[in-house]
Formats: structure tokens, C-alpha cells, sequence
């Protein structure tokens, strides 16, 4: 049993509800998050139905549900409501790609090369390691131009990206181009690491990217595949609905499907193994930016900042076009902030004002 195996059984029993003597202060915590948004012009939750906001402060574990699943649904948004949590879908890879380095299976100077894709045979994308795509140094681009004429529905345009053909304009655009440790962040880079980690069948290490069994509400699957689940409708930033998304070879790299329950159990681990000295090596060091910037990467892909007094704060955002995700986290606080919305309108600065206001300017009442 890993450590991060071992630490889900530890964290289930911190998020099972709120006791009742922290009702009052759960409330008083809504009222604060409420008046951020009424106030901060750049916040706007309106472009979707429902919003859920889940908030770790030290050993307490708040959520909130706003909304229903549709503007013409009564239905209630839920803690275990699935949404599409886009980038979000990089933290469980680089916590999957932890538990399989405990399990000796992997190693971050581990290449492309070692595990003999016969699609990539002769071609310079082998000699990038994992070291190099999690950290965003390969050079590859944010968009493959020889996959651009997929892009047949621009409400749901990467239905048609499969497997096989983001493989082949992979290989294409790396004969034209020269691969380097130049910083750019690209969905690519976490693509290749996917199928990496997915050449382990054994159910033992992960079941389709599962590894924690508790979380029982997260799916590597199209949400039209899953059965009879809590779903809200997606509004594009502009309120206009749009049809269910599909990513297909894009799925293990931006397209894990979620609920607020199963990420509390993600921050809860990340905090963790935040701590843990080799889990800092290999994917908290903050990338050397020739550009000096508030925000910057880590060499495991998060973004991250200066937080002061609370120590560093690690986030990803998960920006698609009819949803938005975002979770931010300061370990040496204890303190996290995620949230799931229904239109493409980003919540992050929402969710890092709530992470600031907990932090700095937060009265507890108990």
C-alpha cells in the first residue's frame, strides 16, 4: 500500500459532514463567500445555474451548493453532481504518477522511449522524459496545427481528436520542429504522460485512473456513458447552452469527469503529500522563469504563489467551454478551495479571494 493509498483512509473520515456544533460557522463562512461575490465586480456566477463551492479549513470541511442543474430544472446542484473538471484532471495524474514512482514502477528521468510505442518508433519524442512533461519542458505546442480540421462543432470540438490521430500529428509536428526545455504549457505534454500511466492494467495500481476507491464519483468516461447521474446543463461565458462535451483521446488529459466529494479527497491528499520531501523534489519546485511573474509553474505543472504568512499556494484551474473548475490549496495552512461551475465563465478569482479571506481576514466563531 502506497502512502497516498494509505491517506485516503485517514482523510474519509474528515469529509463525511459538518458536526453540528459547526453549523453556525458554516453559515457565517457562506455569508463571507456571498458578500465576495456580490462585491468583487470581477466575479460572475451567473453565466451558469449552479455553482459548488467546497472550502478545507484546518481539520473542518465546509460545502455549498448554489443553484439547480438547469435554469429550467427545480432540481438542487449536489456535492456528488458530476462535472467536467478540465485542467483539474492534472492534479489526479500527477498524484497517480507519485503512487506508481512509491510503487517503483516509474521514475521522473524515465523517457518516452522506455515503454516502446510502436507509433513513436524513430521519432524524437522519445527522448522527453516524464520529468520533462511534467514540468511543461518539451516544446510541444499548445495547438497541433494538423489537428485543426477536426474541429467539425465548435460547441464540442474535440469529439473527433482520437487517440491514434493526436499520436500521428504529434509525430508530424516533431519532424518539423526542433523539441526543447523551453517552458510552454501544453495539454500535450500530460497526454503523453496519460499513456503512460495507462499501459499499467493491473487494477491493484489504478482502475482506468482510479487509485483512491472512495472516490467513487470520478470517472475517465464521456458524460453521456455514465449512468443515471446528477448532471447539470453547460452554459458557454455568454449563458448560451451547449450539448453535453466529449474530449476523446483528450479524455485521460482533460476530460476526467468529477463531483465536489471526490475533490476534497484530491486537496485533502495533495496537502498531504505536500509535506513529504521527495513529493517536493519531483513536482513543487518552482520553474526557474525568465520573466519574473506573481504566478508561475512548479516543475509538476501546478501554478503557484507566493502566499506569505500561509506559505506557498498551489492551484489549477480547469477552464472548458460550457464549465469551469478550480482548486487552490496552502498546505502549510491547511487550507484548500474548490469549485465546480456549469458555464465557461473561470472562477478563480472567486476561489483565491475565498482562499485569501480564510486565511488572512477570517473570524472563527468556535
Amino acid at each position: 500500500m502506497s502512502r497516498i493509498q494509505w491517506y485516503w483512509i485517514v482523510i474519509v473520515g474528515l469529509i463525511q459532514g459538518v458536526p453540528a456544533g459547526l453549523v453556525a460557522q458554516k453559515t457565517y463562512l457562506e455569508n463571507e463567500i456571498r458578500k465576495i461575490v456580490r462585491l468583487d465586480r470581477d466575479i460572475d456566477i451567473d453565466e451558469g445555474s449552479c455553482t459548488v463551492i467546497g472550502v478545507i479549513d484546518g481539520d473542518s470541511t465546509y460545502t455549498y451548493q448554489w443553484g439547480s442543474l438547469a435554469r429550467n430544472s427545480d432540481t438542487p446542484v449536489a456535492d456528488t453532481s458530476l462535472f467536467p473538471v478540465g485542467g483539474l484532471t492534472h492534479v489526479h495524474l500527477i498524484l497517480l504518477t507519485y503512487h506508481m514512482m512509491e510503487l517503483g514502477l516509474i521514475s521522473p528521468d524515465d523517457t518516452i522511449g522506455k515503454f516502446n510505442f510502436p507509433i513513436f518508433k524513430g521519432s524524437r519524442i522519445n527522448a522527453l522524459s516524464i520529468s520533462d512533461l511534467l514540468s511543461h519542458r518539451t516544446g510541444l505546442p499548445k495547438i497541433l496545427p494538423q489537428l485543426v480540421y477536426l474541429k467539425h462543432d465548435p460547441d464540442d470540438e474535440y469529439k473527433d481528436y482520437e487517440s491514434q490521430k493526436i499520436d500521428s500529428a504529434l509525430v508530424a509536428w516533431t519532424r518539423q520542429h526542433t523539441l526543447s526545455h523551453k517552458h510552454n504549457h501544453s495539454q500535450y505534454n500530460f497526454y503523453l504522460l496519460s499513456k503512460i500511466l495507462w499501459l499499467v492494467k493491473d487494477k491493484r495500481v489504478h482502475d482506468n485512473g482510479k487509485m483512491i476507491p472512495e472516490m467513487r464519483h470520478t470517472w475517465f468516461a464521456p458524460l453521456d456513458t455514465i449512468p443515471s447521474q446528477s448532471v447539470p446543463a453547460f452554459y458557454s461565458a455568454q449563458s448560451r447552452l451547449l450539448p453535453i462535451p466529449h474530449f476523446g483521446g483528450l479524455t485521460t488529459t482533460m476530460g476526467m469527469v468529477s463531483c465536489m466529494k471526490d475533490q476534497l479527497i484530491v486537496a485533502e491528499v495533495l496537502m498531504r503529500m505536500a509535506s513529504r520531501n521527495d513529493f517536493k523534489q519531483v513536482f513543487l519546485q518552482p520553474v526557474v522563469e525568465k520573466k519574473k511573474k506573481k504566478t508561475s509553474f512548479t516543475n509538476g505543472g501546478l501554478r503557484w504563489s507566493d502566499g506569505g504568512k500561509s506559505g506557498k499556494i498551489y492551484m489549477m484551474t480547469g477552464v472548458l467551454k460550457g464549465s469551469s473548475a478550480f482548486l487552490c490549496v496552502a498546505p502549510q495552512t491547511h487550507t484548500a478551495v474548490i469549485i465546480l461551475h456549469n458555464s465557461g465563465e473561470s472562477q478563480h478569482v472567486l476561489g483565491f479571494q475565498i482562499l485569501r479571506m480564510i486565511n488572512y481576514q477570517f473570524t472563527r466563531t468556535y
